[in-house]
């Protein structure tokens, strides 16, 4: 199956008035990313913006993730009062398959937990459940999924499955090592623009062939032409492809979200 990744700028949240509509934009973000199964996205800094706006961008970005990527039953566990989460209470959920858990448990279930002893896990159950097999445990962050064995006594097993968790979130402190590193780890690099070429279906069944590729899009104020242009790189010369996937458009400005959606919805079907 073949993988996304994608590449915005931080600066998708310079035209948003407050912490409310900033809130909402990176949720879109994420939610957008994880109805598509994105592996990563990548937040970079455009010449544009500056370091000191890039980092406040990034904060905030990585609160609102954790916040909406943390199953809701151990949020209060896992994520610590914050000024920045004052409107995450409008957010639609992010329902991502994991979260859809019952209230009591179900022998059987796969939750998502975290370890609160050596081999004793929270999975929002109100009790602690012993790890029957901690010791083959393996976990790359907080969070260990595991499947319930027994309610009472309360145990589960670790498990390996291959489940979603939302788009893995990182962080690139211009355009150019932002292509550098995702160059490495895609076999295809796309760059969307308004300037760019309409896809022909024989260039989207092509796509097929490929294990992982990366999108990148541009910035509210500046396309990805603009940007390359004033880090002295040439589009055609490190992607590609450089394509228009939103072909007559019927509104002056396609958002950084909306062009993400439409081109995530067109590729999903291809590959």
């Amino acid at each position: 199956m073949t993988s996304f990744s994608i590449a915005i700028p931080s600066s998708i949240l310079s035209v948003e008035p407050d912490l409310l509509f900033k809130t909402i934009r990176i949720h879109q973000v994420i939610r957008y990313c994880s109805i598509f199964r994105v592996y990563k996205i990548v937040v970079y800094r455009d010449p544009f913006t500056n370091l000191s706006e890039h980092f406040e961008y990034v904060v905030l970005f990585s609160k609102i993730d954790r916040f909406i990527k943390t199953p809701p039953y151990l949020r209060k566990k896992l994520v610590p009062l914050d000024d920045d989460l004052k409107y995450v209470g409008v957010l639609p959920p992010l329902r991502l398959l994991i979260y859809s858990v019952s209230k009591k448990g179900i022998i059987g279930e796969k939750r998502l937990g975290v370890i609160v002893e050596n081999d004793c896990v929270d999975i929002g159950l109100n009790k602690c459940f012993k790890i029957t097999d901690y010791n083959n445990c393996s976990y790359s962050d907080e969070l260990i999924t595991v499947e319930i064995v027994s309610l009472d006594p309360p145990l589960v097993k670790c498990i390996d499955d291959n489940i979603y968790r939302g788009p893995v979130l990182e962080y690139s402190n211009s355009f150019s090592s932002a292509i550098d590193v995702l160059k490495r780890e895609s076999d295809l690099l796309i760059a969307t623009s308004r300037r760019g070429v309409v896809p022909k279906t024989s260039d989207l069944l092509k796509l097929s062939g490929f294990n992982k590729i990366t999108l990148f899009f541009g910035s509210p104020h500046y396309g990805l032409y603009e940007i390359a242009e004033r880090e002295n790189i040439v589009l055609e010369n490190v992607f590609d492809y450089v394509w228009n996937t939103i072909p007559r458009q019927g509104v002056k400005t396609v958002r950084t979200e909306e062009a993400l959606i439409s081109t995530l919805a067109i590729l999903n079907i291809i590959v």
